[in-house]
């Protein structure tokens, strides 16, 4: 599906990975296998536009840092604090996977200013870079660097499997009936993504089913939407069938593997989203020793 004054911080996590290096583990069995359909965004091949850019994959391998911003011109509708957890915990998945952690590699968050961050988050009404399913990731030309930006329509709404207009929803509006659903106390967005992703690895049905919605809110809801989102920013195409901004060379199969590049709506990556970043990042590791 591709298309504010904080003082700088650091931000620090406090996950348990050991659940999702489990996972990490399991994977590395299975990447050799060529039922793998991941591929590599058009725009990714040049290197004069991807690793000698700004997507994630050189932020990590050259600056050594991720930079992030959130431009949320809609806070009536969008809590920016629930996003940053939400943005991290996504780029903590990905990293993970990519045998990179979040403590290796510092995330920073600052405002969106003329000294453009390594990725953007742009939230607004009626934002016209969304694309038809209210969220896209582009790259954007600034200065003499590109850089990917992860868009999100504030207004934009779906027909829901119940048959209500639904927007993209906060993943924040269905912790309380999360906790309430698990028995938790003191349940918050952060014990929240962590369970659904490091903890128990669950899908938008599975996260349906404990608040008693239709699975296809959550799956529109911005936590599923930033973890893919997130693999486009990195460099990752789409792999369902149809895709059609996979460099050449890359094209999924017909038959791709269930996969968050497939658009499941999963909480965490499967052994092809794995397979995926670990392969990109040796890709790019190649380009550049070019």
């Amino acid at each position: 599906m591709t298309s504010q004054n904080f003082k700088q911080r650091k931000t620090q996590w406090s996950f348990d990975l050991s659940a999702l290096a489990a996972v990490v583990l399991v994977a590395t069995q299975v990447l050799s296998s060529n039922a793998m359909a991941w591929g590599i965004l058009a725009s990714s091949e040049d290197p004069a536009s991807a690793v000698g850019g700004a997507r994630l994959a050189h932020a990590v391998l050259v600056k050594k840092q991720i930079r992030y911003c959130i431009g949320n011109y809609d806070p009536k509708e969008y809590d920016t604090v629930s996003i940053s957890i939400q943005v991290e915990a996504a780029l903590s998945l990905w990293l993970a996977a990519a045998n990179y952690r979040l403590s290796d590699v510092p995330v920073i968050k600052e405002p969106c200013g003329s000294d453009p961050s390594e990725l953007r988050i742009i939230i607004s009404p009626n934002n016209p870079n969304s694309g038809q399913y209210g969220a896209s990731t582009a790259v954007w030309l600034i200065g003499q660097s590109y850089h990917p930006q992860i868009d999100f329509d504030a207004n934009y709404q779906f027909v829901s499997s119940n048959g209500t207009n639904a927007p993209i929803f906060d993943f924040k509006d269905f912790v309380g009936d999360l906790a309430q659903s698990l028995g938790r106390l003191n349940f918050g967005i952060m014990q929240a993504v962590r369970y659904v992703s490091f903890e128990n690895h669950l899908g938008s049905a599975d996260v349906a089913r404990l608040v008693d919605t239709a699975p296809d809110v959550i799956f529109h809801s911005t936590y599923s939407v930033l973890i893919h989102e997130m693999g486009h920013a990195f460099g990752l195409c789409d792999t369902y069938v149809g895709s059609n901004h996979c460099a050449p060379g890359w094209p999924p199969p017909e038959d791709q593997p269930d996969s968050v590049m497939k658009g499941n709506g999963d909480f965490f990556l499967s052994p092809d989203d794995i397979a995926g970043i670990r392969g990109l990042f040796d890709h790019y590791r190649r380009l550049m020793q070019k």
